[in-house]
């Protein structure tokens, strides 16, 4: 059997002078035989401390060369290594060091979390002396040892702050499969350099720039992690250490193509590849930065549970860009729900293999929750292709992935919902092209009209949890949009936050089917119908209806009516927001088309009752006229004034208004009707604008009408049935 510590001796007695690890910041460079020697001075250190087989050492430390060795003589003493972020804030970090409970804490001075944590049981500060020389008490031995190949030698956090938080435990056989199925896949070997810019608390950095490394006999270079601040020198330092193995990230790869859009001039023909990890990468990313740098690009997926990867990119300059890659030493299954548009079973990625975890550390029930039949449950979905490559098509973990970094969005939820002003709130990611996705917290507020102030909604989390779990993004709306088991709907949820939501509506609004012509002003339409899924309150709707020279609801009116039910039903994507419309019955233009009342108020009555019957609001525009202070009087009036003559000359549309007079007006002149019935719908339309704000107006009339119509946005349609007339309340 071989355990790391094997592999770290191995190399160290076959190429004793090659570079293992160097630390440019630090000036410190280990060979593979001066690491053996720290690993062997270390392992006796912590042997000579007593303890007990399976104690947890915790380092807290940003990419220190001491990782290395460390972990290797742990493993070699019995002891389980803890890598553990720096910069995590304090009840996150008490979090990890309760639930570690470890017996020894290694970390730098001025960290001082000897004073910090001082109410922690059992742990003991042991301090590297300025950060750089390990203390000169530890003594040197190469005591005889026996660790077992599933003997856990990791835990590694991927949470933190309360009781959701979780180790994953991995075993001398979990990373050194890994490790060796990467190095045989990807020819990795000793003359290989790897650059490691990712933080090594996390999988992806101890894996690719630290135990592929190790198991290939390569050398690895610690950068300081990739910032906005070092990024423009990332090619420099490629090029000063010969690097030939880059480990990136989407959100890192996004970057520096933002940072060089020409490309550089630096020496990189060394670089053999690039990995990529930790998130998604899209295929436009994948293939603009091979192209623009002249790189290939592997791209995997697993998770922590899993070591790192158990599918990969074939080892192929030509490798297709729209998969996850095939299968590397793993088993994987899809537990098939349903059917995607291609008719490939889709479902919940499953996983077995040598690389796949053992449990949770202290979380014997979610151990047992987290596999089926021997397979782990990855809470992603996803389906396999004929050619047995992977492709990931969502998370049912809504875990958020920024800058590599798993964020547990419960954990600010929970942060949150401890403010006063917030009754509840949902955090979410939202897709971001540099960071891969940004935090964005969504509540409702307390008090519906002081909402709180976003300002200090950030600074409450700050004072909480570390900076990278500050949402960029918080945002009040009316309400969480939940399915019938009172859960939030992310997906519906993101097509709110994002504006898709109010996008597929208005699609569906201006279908075939209905449209005439296109929207007076989609952008202001977009709108409305975001705000309204924002408050969660109906999107509000107006049309006209008007009478002709019937008394009577017709089949034809019912039609209409049915269709604008159907119509507006296929725009009804959010529950708590369908579309509200209001009828108005135009008894006023009645009136003015001097219809008999008798006539006009029986039909407008029984199109009030049907409208009421299908769902909709009837108002008489009469009532309207009141409210808003219009007087018909006044108004017959001022349209036969001189003044209103050259406005009426003017008027675009005026000869098709009096020809609709001749059909519809009952008086003896259809022109002084045509005349009056303009200046009337000129004088209401501003005021029903302000009347009915934020509303969007149907109309059965084309874009030609708009300066008689209220100015609101607009939605043009008809209602048809072959051989019958586009408007039905129209019929002779």
């Amino acid at each position: 059997m071989t355990t790391l510590f094997d592999l770290l001796r191995r190399h160290a007695q076959g190429q004793p002078d090659a570079p293992f690890i160097t630390h440019p910041r630090s000036e410190t460079t280990l060979t593979y035989g001066a690491s053996l020697d720290l690993a062997l001075r270390l392992q006796a250190f912590l042997r000579a401390r007593g303890g007990a087989p399976g104690d947890r050492i915790v380092l807290v430390l940003v990419n220190h060369w001491i990782f290395h060795p460390l972990l290797a003589a742990c493993a070699e003493a019995g002891r389980v290594l803890v890598p553990v972020n720096a910069e995590l804030h304090p009840q996150e970090m008490a979090f990890i060091l309760e639930d570690a409970a470890p017996s020894l804490v290694i970390t730098e001075w001025e960290m001082d979390l000897g004073n910090r944590f001082a109410n922690v049981p059992k742990m003991t500060i042991a301090a590297l002396c300025d950060g750089v020389h390990v203390p000169s008490s530890i003594p040197a031995s190469d005591a005889p040892v026996s660790p077992q190949e599933d003997d856990v030698v990791l835990l590694v956090y991927t949470s933190g702050t309360t009781g959701s938080g979780k180790a994953v435990m991995l075993t001398h056989r979990n990373l050194i499969s890994m490790a060796g199925l990467l190095a045989g896949f990807y020819r990795i070997g000793p003359d290989d350099r790897f650059l490691c810019i990712l933080p090594l608390h996390h999988m992806n950095g101890i894996m690719i720039t630290g135990l592929l490394p190790l198991f290939a006999g390569a050398h690895t270079v610690l950068s300081d992690l990739f910032a906005a601040t070092n990024a423009k020198w990332y090619w420099e330092t490629v090029a000063k250490h010969r690097i030939t193995v880059l480990s990136l990230v989407p959100s890192i790869m996004a970057m520096l193509l933002r940072l060089f859009p020409n490309g550089t001039a630096t020496d990189r023909r060394v670089v053999r590849l690039a990995f990529c990890g930790t998130a998604p990468l899209a295929e436009e990313t994948w293939a603009d930065f091979e192209r623009r740098f002249d790189v290939p690009v592997y791209q995997g997926y697993g998770l922590t549970e899993t070591t790192t990867w158990v599918t990969s990119t074939p080892f192929d300059p030509a490798h297709r860009h729209d998969s996850v890659g095939i299968p590397l030493g793993a088993e994987v299954r899809i537990d098939a729900t349903v059917a995607n548009a291609a008719g490939r079973a889709e479902g919940e990625i499953l996983l077995r293999g040598p690389m796949v975890m053992p449990g949770y550390y202290r979380r014997n029930a979610l151990t047992r929750e987290s596999f089926r039949d021997g397979f782990l449950k990855t809470g992603d979905i996803g389906f396999l292709d004929e050619d047995g490559a992977l492709h990931v098509s969502g998370r049912k973990k809504e875990i958020i992935i920024k800058n590599g970094i798993n964020i547990n969005p419960t954990e600010i939820d929970a942060t949150l919902r401890r403010h006063p002003a917030v009754l509840e709130c949902k955090t979410l990611g939202l897709p971001d092209p540099i960071v891969g996705e940004r935090v964005c917290s969504v509540y409702v507020p307390a008090h519906p009209d002081a909402p709180a102030d976003v300002a200090d909604l950030m600074a409450w989390v700050r004072s909480q949890m570390s900076a990278f779990y500050v949402p960029d993004r918080i945002e009040a709306l009316g309400h969480l949009p939940k399915g019938p088991t009172g859960k939030v709907v992310i997906k519906t949820l993101r097509g709110i936050l994002g504006g898709e939501l109010a996008a597929d509506a208005l699609k569906q609004l201006t279908a075939w089917k209905y449209k005439r012509a296109q929207p007076s002003d989609p952008d202001a339409i977009l709108q409305i119908l975001a705000a309204a899924y924002r408050r969660g309150r109906p999107v509000p709707l107006l049309l006209y209806w008007g009478c002709g020279r019937r008394d009577t609801l017709s089949e034809i009116d019912r039609m209409a009516m049915d269709r604008l039910a159907e119509y507006l039903g296929n725009a009804n994507l959010l529950a708590c927001a369908p579309p509200a419309l209001t009828v108005m019955l135009n008894d006023v233009h009645s009136t003015i088309n001097e219809i008999p009342t008798a006539c006009f108020e029986r039909y407008y009555d029984a199109v009030a009752a049907y409208a009421s019957s299908v769902g909709f609001t009837a108002l008489r525009q009469s009532d309207v006229w009141r409210a808003v202070g219009l007087d018909l009087v006044d108004i017959k009036t001022q349209a036969m004034a001189p003044e209103f003559d050259e406005p009426w000359r003017d008027l675009p549309n005026r000869f098709h208004l009096v020809a609709r007079s001749e059909r519809h007006h009952n008086g003896a002149c259809s022109e002084r009707g045509a005349r009056l019935y303009a200046y009337a719908c000129l004088k209401e339309g501003a005021a029903f604008a302000a009347h009915f704000p934020g509303h969007l107006f149907l109309t059965y009339n084309g874009p030609d009408m708009d300066p008689l119509l209220p100015a609101l946005p607009k939605l043009y349609l008809y209602s048809y049935k072959k051989g019958k007339t586009e408007k039905p309340w129209f019929l002779e």
